[in-house]
């Protein structure tokens, strides 16, 4: 069983534009038996190493942020999801109007719009590197970059605006629309009165590479080596910062209440009196700091996603969960889940081989002849078959799929939405439950189990669907089906239930933690996983901790991430997958941690 939480053909290899889809390609063993002999080796194979360089809060539960290979993540209040994008290139800064109006850019001339339902390419008439973003308002924005280039946005389009300077431009920002600064190399701080870019002499040659204006009086630039300058009426002054850090990004409330943040995990506060350094718990390369209200998101390198609500810096745990991982035999496997793409498995690791989807993806099978299937929000589905990638859509997010072949497969979703794929076209069953379908898995085309919200479980067994009694109401994460028959599901609060001679009976799991995937090797050889790092095995009859997985997991974190799948081969090599793209890997070779 893998792991998981209109037709139109897909044309290349690469990313999202609009409803074109450029991509890539590889099935999953039916419950394959346990090996005789299995050692335990658990390594990380792979962790989420994001490289952020922007960060804007729009209000306290709400924060865009940007970086490497085009990856734009926004934080609804409780995670950061994946927006996807329509670029492959690095984003170096982000502004945002509202939650429904946002702009990035980044290498080459990119310039993204966001129109609070997706991220679409304007025009530049550049190709030049940008590297700051800041609007007065929607239709009127301001771009910077390599070279003294300075772009304005009218609402209809880009426009160059003489800068006067050919150095590189790194920030921009502004108090109106009238009063616009941007700074860069060699010391340059220039000035925009609504008609012309003017220099400034700020008394430094030093790299600028941070601008916040807090009002007419406060203007505060950071730099390489430390450097602070805020201009007051009487000119430009040098602040104390007591670092020689370089110094990437500077935000504020208040000519009182200001922050700067750069290298070696360097949080800079000022109270008013003197700039005081703040632990931010890492020695990541912090490039971007915002602020609304009580709370501070920053953002950089190794994944650095901050947060402080008035307490200290807190890493934001869980989002950008894998949440899917399937193959074959032959050792084709593929990862899929909030990322906004589709990840390769080779002995050496996990690698990216597309990216850029503006969707999560939830369910991953594929099929012994190399046909794969992956759906998730939006009803999108990804399909590979012998002519290339495709993509479908229905009107209900997905949430899981399996099949027996290429022709035969079965993808459930939102309201007990249930679809079957004959080689062709998608078609929609009856179910016979309307509650939500969260996962699918069967050990053949006449005995098919799908399970969801309130103890739902259905069973197709070749003349329709039919609800199974579970004797729980805690919602059903994940389900297998062996080979024998016997069938596990797994749920909120701990839940495991086993189908076997005497029908569903509930089992001792030795945790309240949900539970959000389960996978067997044979009724002796059974893992489940879930919430805070859970890591399950069943062994003659009785679930135990999975004392080595465990172990891995404590090796690799401080703090036990969410654990969203579990699948394996029949080889006993099983994968484990959850938030921030950490998968763990099982083999009989050896330890190796690999990234």
């Amino acid at each position: 069983m893998d792991c998981r939480r209109t037709r139109r053909q897909v044309l290349a290899l690469g990313f999202v534009i609009a409803f074109s889809l450029p991509f890539l390609a590889g099935c999953e063993a039916d419950s394959p038996s346990a090996p005789e002999t299995v050692s335990e080796f658990w390594a990380q194979t792979m962790s989420a190493d994001l490289d952020m360089s922007s960060v804007w809060v729009t209000d306290e539960s709400s924060a865009f942020a940007v970086g490497h290979n085009g990856l734009i993540l926004y934080f609804n209040g409780q995670e950061w999801i994946s927006q996807g994008g329509v670029s492959s290139t690095w984003l170096s800064d982000v502004w945002a109007r509202f939650t429904r109006s946002a702009y990035a850019v980044g290498g080459y001339g990119t310039i993204l719009k966001y129109d609070g339902t997706v991220w679409e390419p304007l025009s530049s008439g550049t190709f030049t590197h940008l590297e700051g973003v800041w609007g007065a308002a929607a239709d009127d924005v301001f771009a910077v970059g390599l070279d003294g280039v300075i772009l304005h946005f009218d609402g209809l389009g880009w426009t160059v605006q003489p800068s006067g300077v050919n150095v590189a431009l790194y920030d921009v920002f502004g108090l109106s629309g009238t009063a616009v600064y941007a700074v860069g190399e060699q010391g340059t701080v220039l000035f925009y009165d609504g008609l012309a870019w003017t220099k400034l002499d700020a008394g430094t040659s030093a790299a600028l590479w941070g601008v916040w204006a807090g009002g007419e009086d406060t203007i505060v630039v950071v730099g390489e080596g430390g450097l602070i300058l805020r201009r007051r009426p009487g000119g430009w002054e040098i602040m104390a910062s007591g670092t020689d850090a370089n110094l990437e990004s500077v935000y504020g409330s208040g000519d009182t209440d200001l922050f700067a943040v750069g290298t070696d995990g360097i949080c800079l506060r000022y109270d008013g009196q003197h700039w005081l350094a703040e632990d931010t718990g890492g020695q990541a390369w912090l490039r971007g700091i915002g602020a609304a209200g009580g709370t501070r998101f920053a953002v950089g390198s190794q994944s650095a996603l901050l947060r402080d609500q008035g307490s200290g810096w807190h890493a934001i745990e869980g989002g950008l969960a894998i949440t899917a991982v399937s193959g074959t035999e032959e050792g084709y496997i593929l990862a899929v889940g909030e990322t906004g793409g589709v990840l390769e498995y080779f002995e050496e690791g996990w690698y990216q081989i597309i990216y850029g989807l503006p969707w999560s993806l939830r369910g991953l099978w594929i099929s012994p002849d190399d046909h794969v299937f992956a759906v998730g929000d939006g009803g999108h589905i990804l399909r590979r078959d012998a002519d290339g990638w495709f993509l479908d859509q229905v009107d209900r997010n997905l949430s899981d799929v399996w099949g027996v072949a290429g022709d035969t497969v079965v993808a459930v979703g939102a309201d007990g939405y249930v679809l079957r794929f004959d080689g062709s076209s998608w078609n929609p069953e009856n179910g016979q439950v309307s509650q939500g379908l969260w996962a699918v898995h069967g050990r053949g085309g006449n005995d098919i189990v799908a399970v969801g919200a309130a103890g739902t479980i259905t069973r197709f067994t070749g003349a329709g669907w039919q609800v199974e009694q579970s004797g729980t109401v805690s919602d059903l994460h994940d389900v297998v089906v062996l080979s024998d028959g016997i069938v596990y599901t797994v749920g909120d609060g701990g839940t495991i239930l086993r189908f076997g001679e005497e029908g569903w009976l509930q089992e001792i799991s030795g945790t309240t933690s949900d539970l959000r995937g389960v996978w067997g090797l044979g009724d002796n050889e059974v893992r489940a996983v879930g919430a805070a790092g859970t890591a399950l095995v069943r062994r003659n009859g009785v679930w135990s901790v999975d004392d080595s997985l465990d172990e891995a997991m404590s090796m690799a974190a401080d703090t036990k991430r969410d654990l969203e799948c579990v699948w394996g081969l029949a080889d006993g090599t099983l994968f484990c997958s959850g938030d921030w793209s950490t998968i763990f890997t099982r083999t009989s070779t050896g330890y190796s941690a690999e990234r």
